[in-house]
């Protein structure tokens, strides 16, 4: 395993912060609880190169809002990839990222 499917592989699945939330709450302090949903999505992107090691995560974050969930879900997109400088993802980011989300993309990069 390398280390970065070792990094994506720690911060994908289902997780909560009810334990600080819950700390929070008994301490007297207003603290949002929320849930949160990471996966991996490179199967969802047209077009990837065979040797592509870079790696997408799709966060579903659902904060509990007047006591639901249903009032807001918040997604965001993430990629992870080892290079040796950080423009190399980027460059990355601009050439592939419309394929998954077009609008998206023109709105982070101004195309």
């Amino acid at each position: 395993m390398t280390k970065l499917e070792n990094f994506v592989g720690m911060m994908t699945g289902h997780f909560d912060n009810k334990d600080q939330f819950d700390k929070m709450q008994e301490e007297g302090k207003t603290y949002p609880y929320a849930e949160h949903i990471n996966t991996i999505c490179n199967d969802k992107i047209n077009n990837l190169p065979e040797d592509f090691k870079g790696k997408f995560v799709v966060e579903e974050r659902k904060p509990l809002i007047r006591g639901s969930f249903r009032l807001s879900v918040i997604w965001a997109i993430f990629f992870f990839v080892i290079t040796v400088t950080m423009f190399l993802s980027s460059a990355f980011m601009r050439e592939y990222m419309y394929q998954l989300v077009e609008p998206m993309s023109r709105m982070v990069f101004g195309e």
